[in-house]
């Protein structure tokens, strides 16, 4: 592979490139690659896969030490990532406004037969998510309709003793997305508090937001420090049913351009423009 890399770099004459990498595997070879600027997208998911692994984590500080740039999606990864490495830059997650408030899907069909209120959840499976906590809510509120859209598989909601009022939705594309959320009355984060969800900060709080859907999510230290002026924040069955009677009251129609507005602060374009300045920065002076 380096030397295929070293063909292409001399056939075409490049004396300065950049290498993006987000999985610590490649790091014996990029880091062996010369006249380049390094940028390692030090990305939650890679990180939770090094905790329990000595040799991915060994990989993941030879990037860091390495990198010219590392960016990081959250303030718990970027305090790790920038105390190796002071050329660490946050950019959180975003959302593609336009594909959620412009799009024309319509609602689902599968909700022509799921009676409101429906409380909507979406993501892949995985031991993080607290599927328990999903049929405790099911079970203490039978008269709502609590909908799952991802893949079913036995780390996910599979292993549940699903309620009747629990509808397990296969994965959807992306483009489908909006005429499923915009379905929902209320929409969770429902993330189990450990170490890996330490640093995670979901995408999907800003898709639910561009579509004006109020959110209760767990308490995770990255959406207590940045979103809880939009969020609705629980830790017990209890909380989270009172969080969802307060987002299904009629008078919390009224916050709807706010988060709408909170999503139009948080759109992938503004970070594009950050991520381009930064990077022009690297070019104009490497190191």
């Amino acid at each position: 592979m380096k030397e295929a890399i070293a063909y292409i770099i001399t056939k075409f004459q490049c004396s300065v490139w950049i290498t993006i990498v987000d999985d610590p595997f490649w790091s014996p070879l990029v880091c062996e690659l010369d006249q380049q600027l390094l940028v390692f997208d030090h990305t939650l998911a890679q990180f939770q896969e090094s905790l329990n692994c000595p040799i991915k984590q060994h990989q993941e500080e030879l990037l860091l030490q390495a990198a010219h740039l590392v960016l990081t999606e959250s303030a718990r990864l970027y305090d790790r990532a920038s105390s190796m490495n002071p050329a660490t830059f946050m950019v959180r997650n975003g959302v593609d406004l336009e594909h959620f408030i412009t799009s024309n899907s319509d609602l689902a069909p599968e909700f022509e037969v799921i009676p409101e209120p429906v409380i909507g959840c979406y993501g892949s499976p995985s031991t993080e998510v607290d599927y328990e906590l999903i049929k405790v809510l099911a079970e203490l509120r039978p008269d709502w309709n609590f909908v799952w859209i991802g893949a079913i598989t036995a780390e996910g909601p599979a292993m549940m003793d699903v309620p009747e009022n629990v509808w397990l939705l296969e994965d959807k594309p992306y483009h489908e997305l909006p005429g499923y959320f915009r379905a929902f009355q209320a929409a969770l984060l429902p993330y189990k508090l450990n170490e890996k969800t330490q640093s995670a900060h979901p995408v999907q709080l800003y898709e639910y937001m561009a579509l004006g859907v109020p959110v209760i999510s767990a308490e995770l230290p990255e959406i207590i420090d940045s979103d809880a002026e939009v969020i609705s924040l629980a830790r017990s069955p209890l909380s989270f049913i009172q969080a969802i009677e307060a987002a299904l009251d009629d008078e919390n129609a009224a916050l709807k351009p706010k988060y709408q507005q909170f999503a139009w602060s948080n759109r992938w374009e503004q970070r594009y423009q950050i991520l381009h300045e930064r990077f022009l920065e690297m070019l104009q002076s490497p190191t």
